[in-house]
Parts: C-alpha cells; sequence; structure tokens
C-alpha cells in the first residue's frame, strides 16, 4: 500500500494589506559641529545631520541651546509627517532662503496636497519598487 505524501509546513504569509513599511533610515551622518552629538538628535534626524549642521552654522540670529531645541522641535515635526527626506527638503529651503528660523507648521501647510499624496498606498507602493 503506498502511503500519502507528508504534509509539508510552510511557514505562514505575512499580510499583504496596507502600505508597506517605510524603508529603513540611512546611517546617521557625520555632522562634529552641532551643539550636540548626532546620536542625542531624535532618530529620523540623525540621517540629516549635515544638513542640520550646514542650517545651523549658516543661520543668521540666535545659536543658544534653546534656539538650537527649539529648532529640532519644528525639524522633529516635519519629519513625523513628512519623513526625513520632508525634513531635508525643509532644511534646503530654508538653507537657500536664509530663514533665520524655522516654522513647521507654515511648511507643512504649504505642502499640504504632496504630504497627502506621499500617505497614499499606492504613492507608498511606487516608492517601495
Amino acid at each position: 500500500m503506498a502511503q500519502p505524501p507528508a504534509a509539508i509546513e510552510e511557514p505562514w504569509p505575512e499580510p499583504c494589506w496596507g502600505p508597506p513599511p517605510p524603508p529603513p533610515l540611512p546611517p546617521p551622518a557625520v555632522a562634529p559641529h552641532l551643539p550636540v552629538p548626532v546620536e542625542a538628535l531624535p532618530l529620523q534626524l540623525q540621517c540629516i545631520a549635515n544638513r542640520i549642521e550646514a542650517y545651523w552654522l549658516g543661520k543668521g540670529g540666535n545659536r543658544s541651546q534653546q534656539a538650537f531645541a527649539v529648532m529640532l522641535e519644528e525639524l522633529s515635526a516635519v519629519a513625523q509627517r513628512a519623513g526625513h527626506q520632508g525634513a531635508a527638503q525643509f532644511l534646503r529651503q530654508a538653507t537657500q532662503a536664509g530663514w533665520p528660523t524655522l516654522n513647521a507648521d507654515t511648511w507643512l501647510a504649504q505642502h499640504r496636497q504632496e504630504l497627502a499624496l506621499q500617505r497614499h498606498p499606492a504613492y507608498q507602493v511606487f516608492r517601495a519598487a
């Protein structure tokens, strides 16, 4: 008598609904002239530390620890909504325009449509490919 083949155990596939997870963050950048070590920056900002340093050293106005903390708060707000690439774009625009302070709310409002598109699942699949 022939025996039936043994059942093959296969791992249960991961669910495939919803947007793909965000890509991993790039490694931290080198920025020796920041008032804090790169590791002390929020995780999403560590990979753009060199851009933060360029803005910080080139900006006019106050360069106190309190001003640095406020700047990180504004950058974190943008990074939370637009990712590290959005924060890098925000800094690039601020550096080019010579802004002495950053205003995340204004910048996010100006880029509202673009950010809505980025959160769309089809856009995330396109970016992941």
